[in-house]
């Protein structure tokens, strides 16, 4: 597994797709502080996928402004097949001013390598959020 603080996925994402064979070799690709607005994407999701990876789960930005935060997590498709990757939500109510984290939980309903479920946890905590809420 990989996790990458990338800063914003519209200025990062070419970078990761010209170095794939570096990260082909993950099976799990967590990025965080995205600042992703599937909305801002000609293609919605199609505009973010990465050669052997399936479509990623996302999470939009906790902050209405789109800055910052944001989640995302590409499973290779070496894993499983893409029926068995689902978003689990949590209701912990976005948005709100005191939110102290954004979390994505992913989970893989039939792993080829475990061959049972698996949870990935995506998690990011802005250093301006308040460490005690997190």
């Amino acid at each position: 597994m990989l996790s990458l603080n990338i800063r914003s996925i519209h200025k990062n994402l070419d970078r990761i797709i010209d170095s794939i064979m570096e990260y082909e070799k993950y099976d799990i690709i967590n990025l965080n502080e995205t600042s992703c607005n599937i909305a801002k994407f000609p293609n919605g999701l199609d505009d973010l996928l990465i050669d052997g990876f399936h479509p990623p789960v996302h999470q939009a930005p906790a902050r209405a402004s789109h800055r910052g935060g944001g989640l995302l997590t590409y499973v290779n498709k070496r894993v499983c097949s893409a029926d068995d990757i689902e978003s689990v939500r949590l209701d912990l109510q976005p948005n709100q001013p005191d939110l102290a984290g954004e979390l994505l939980i992913t989970k893989i309903k039939s792993c080829k390598k475990f061959k049972n479920t698996v949870l990935i946890i995506n998690v990011y905590r802005s250093p301006s959020n308040n460490t005690q809420k997190f």
